[in-house]
């Protein structure tokens, strides 16, 4: 609450004081001479002489809601808003054949790296287990396996974001309803170039991310990148893009580039095959190599002014996009909006309402002669 033109306060102030000094000083005057009124003070008083001296004080109370009404009395209703400054972030993730080794757990499951990436995803943009999501932010999603595959722009609509991530899978592999694992059916393989969709394309996939973010108007531009292995498409196809020329274009575009390079060193995978008796079974795999390209996902970090991460499980992961969830902060600035409503009507009817009843009274009950 606050009043608009508080001097009237003042005034008002002043006003009841010289009306209760004049009412005590000159106000007094004598009716009738009389040369002693003792007689008259064993006389019972009845309520009107009780109540006529509180007249002075029912002036001073309209005096004052007058002058509260003339200083505009306001009650202000508070409204806080809030003011963000988004960020842009494109997702690149590797979806190559090697995300379905069965490394990772989940809700002590064992389950495949796209799964867990999956689920980690889901909490760095809408919050979840530790994470305190993105809600202001851009995002948008790119997988890449033996090519890149924009999924969804930047948007703000992540609830249709995480729906089309959620139907994202390896590609040629099959899931096992019961444990959820992909597994590979040499079967549907026959007539198809096995290993090319399989294969992993970083440079198209940094292309086509810097590609989606250059249009977008942001505070700032970020792209992540998640792979679990080395870039096996530049070398054999000279029209895909290598993943440091890649790099390079997008920084110069003002593009800063986190790295995350994820799965474990072990020699010995697991993989899910269809066996002999056509029942979904987890085999070791140990004359493959399925671990990142370190030093390449490194450089590129280096060249986009980003930093570069290591991640072998999927707690590990969880902390890596908290970090930069961290050093990717959105701007919040709360500004304060007050709507007043003018209150004058009350004190004003009161006041008023207490002078003209003092001036009936003192015209009839209370009049004094002469």
């Amino acid at each position: 609450m606050r009043f608009a033109d508080p001097h009237w306060l003042w005034i008002g102030a002043v006003a009841i004081t010289i009306a209760i000094v004049w009412r005590l000083r000159v106000g007094r005057t004598q009716a009738v001479d009389y040369s002693s009124v003792r007689l008259l003070e064993r006389l019972p008083r009845t309520w009107a002489q009780r109540v006529k001296p509180l007249l002075p004080t029912v002036v001073a109370l309209g005096l004052a809601g007058v002058a509260v009404a003339l200083a505009r009395p306001q009650i202000g209703k508070e409204e806080t808003r809030i003011r963000t400054e988004g960020i842009a972030i494109e997702m690149a993730i590797d979806r190559s054949g090697s995300m379905a080794v069965l490394d990772c757990r989940l809700d002590g499951k064992q389950v495949d790296r796209f799964s867990a990436i999956k689920d980690v995803f889901t909490d760095f943009v809408s919050g979840g287990e530790g994470l305190p999501g993105r809600p202001d932010d851009l995002v948008g999603l790119v997988v890449f396996g033996g090519y890149a595959d924009s999924k969804c722009p930047p948007t703000i609509d992540h609830g249709a974001l995480l729906e089309i991530l959620e139907e994202t899978d390896i590609p040629y592999h099959d899931r096992d309803p019961e444990r959820g694992w992909p597994y590979i059916d040499r079967s549907r393989l026959s007539g198809r170039e096995d290993g090319v969709e399989l294969a992993t394309a970083i440079g198209d996939a940094l292309a086509l991310a810097a590609d989606r973010l250059k249009a977008v108007d942001a505070k700032s531009r970020v792209l992540i990148l998640l792979s679990d292995g080395a870039d096996t498409v530049a070398a054999r196809d000279p029209d895909a893009a290598d993943p440091l020329d890649a790099a390079r274009a997008a920084a110069a575009l003002g593009i800063k580039i986190y790295t995350i390079g994820f799965g474990s060193e072990r020699r010995a995978y697991q993989l899910a095959y269809i066996d002999r008796f056509g029942r979904v079974a987890a085999r070791e795999d140990p004359d493959t190599r399925y671990a990142p390209d370190d030093s390449t996902l490194r450089e590129i970090a280096e060249i986009g002014g980003g930093r570069f991460f290591r991640a072998d499980s999927t707690e590990k992961l969880r902390e890596v996009y908290g970090e930069i969830d961290r050093l990717e902060k959105t701007k919040t600035e709360g500004l304060t909006f007050v709507e007043y409503r003018e209150v004058y009507a009350w004190p004003l009817l009161v006041g008023l309402g207490l002078l003209l009843v003092h001036a009936l009274l003192a015209a009839t009950r209370f009049r004094t002669l002469p």
